[in-house]
């Protein structure tokens, strides 16, 4: 069920991002896997192999993030970064922002990392929207209407102007909340949080959904957020009831593989994979760590929480890798905390490096190059951290305004 904030009071601002008690109910390392076999959290889940009969077994190896399920590489391929930090981007760059009642903003990200709006007047104002995706070319942007059961769809010109597409909005129905776009850019995955689907949606060329043949899939709770490897082989998605883990064929279409629940509760929250696929993270209220096999299984870092100071709305893009993956970044919306971690090649663990203070921090991003980190918060301010070598932090004294709430940030190569 949606739930509703009113400018009218400021404690509702406060509180649009906070986090909030979850209805799931806990897990533990007996609770059954979706192939009705029973999880142990210390060993990989077995279940149903993927629908490429080609796909390894679980070796205990990383995904093979280079290799696309159809045998073309990602349409971003050519253009990957590998974590550049001196001198300016290697492309230009924009960042896209959809709030709750403010509607969707786009931004020039200029060569000393501040933002400068493109435009003084934002697109669809007043909408519901609570999640952001932004296809593999940089060229369209899907914004989801919680309350309306709304898809609005955008294109994106070079130099950062939206405008609708021709196409737009589709009405899905119920309570679309998060979505992300296939590697291909051929399919869009749409979670919903007033009930247990997914939706997979065909792009064609010019970015337009088909409805009619679009396809759903069940899962174990209300969606929060999804992440996929660079070959677009497997589909996380994170909702109530734990992680789920789907293989993806060439048409798109899932099969579900296993799910992880930790020794510790996993209830919604965001997910970020590393470059190279080898670790998935969750945080909620707290961050927890998977080992991701070729298999697409997934393995416990550790038996407890990894990090506790972390914390926004279930949905909301609360951490992320930077291109490198040497390193996670997340925000606390309590205690206004933008926190760095490295991340252990082998095993996948977290050692803080370095933390920052900003205002009700809801979701951030990290450019593509991996220069700058973008904080959105809950009062009307994005916030520009400059990142160094190591991936420390540090102020670059740079913000830019933006209206409404629930701010979701995405920092992506024009197109």
């Amino acid at each position: 069920m949606s739930r509703r904030w009113s400018f009218l009071f400021f404690s509702a601002a406060l509180s649009a991002c906070s986090p909030t008690a979850d209805t799931g109910t806990p897990l533990d390392a007996a609770t059954p896997i979706d192939t009705g076999t029973s999880v142990d959290a210390a060993t990989p889940i077995d279940g149903n192999a993927p629908l490429d009969a080609a796909t390894p077994t679980d070796t205990g190896t990383s995904v093979d993030a280079a290799t696309p399920i159809d045998g073309n590489a990602p349409l971003d391929a050519a253009d990957a970064h590998v974590d550049p930090i001196d001198g300016g981007p290697a492309r230009a760059q924009l960042a896209i922002v959809s709030t709750y009642l403010g509607g969707t903003f786009s931004y020039r990200v200029l060569a000393d990392g501040a933002l400068e709006a493109v435009s003084a007047t934002a697109l669809d104002a007043g909408a519901h929207f609570y999640g952001l995706a932004v296809h593999p070319s940089g060229g369209f942007a899907y914004a989801f209407d919680l309350d309306a059961g709304d898809i609005v769809g955008y294109a994106i010109a070079s130099d950062g102007t939206l405008t609708h597409l021709a196409s737009s909005p589709v009405h899905v129905g119920g309570h679309p909340i998060a979505g992300i776009v296939d590697p291909s850019g051929g399919f869009l995955y749409v979670g919903f949080d007033d009930g247990s689907t997914i939706r997979m949606l065909p792009i064609d060329a010019a970015g337009a959904l088909d409805l009619a043949a679009a396809v759903t899939t069940t899962v174990d709770g209300s969606v929060s957020s999804f992440a996929m490897d660079a070959s677009g082989h497997f589909l996380f998605v994170a909702y109530g009831a734990g992680i789920g883990v789907f293989a993806r064929d060439a048409a798109g279409t899932l099969s579900p593989i296993g799910r992880a629940t930790a020794t510790t509760t996993v209830f919604g929250g965001s997910l970020a994979l590393d470059a190279s696929a080898a670790h998935l993270f969750n945080a909620h209220f707290a961050v927890r760590g998977f080992t991701v096999a070729a298999s697409g299984t997934l393995t416990d870092v550790a038996s407890h929480a990894l990090s506790t100071d972390v914390g926004s709305d279930s949905h909301a893009r609360s951490i992320v890798t930077d291109p490198s993956g040497h390193f996670l970044y997340g925000i606390n919306m309590a205690n206004g905390h933008v926190n760095a971690w490295s991340i252990e090649a082998a095993t996948g663990l977290l050692t803080m490096i370095d933390s920052e203070t900003t205002v009700s921090p809801c979701s951030i991003a990290v450019a593509p190059d991996g220069r700058f980190i973008y904080v959105a918060d809950d009062l009307g301010t994005i916030t520009v951290l400059a990142r160094d070598a190591e991936g420390r932090l540090a102020p670059t004294g740079g913000t830019a305004p933006i209206n409404g709430l629930q701010p979701q940030i995405v920092v992506i190569d024009a197109p």
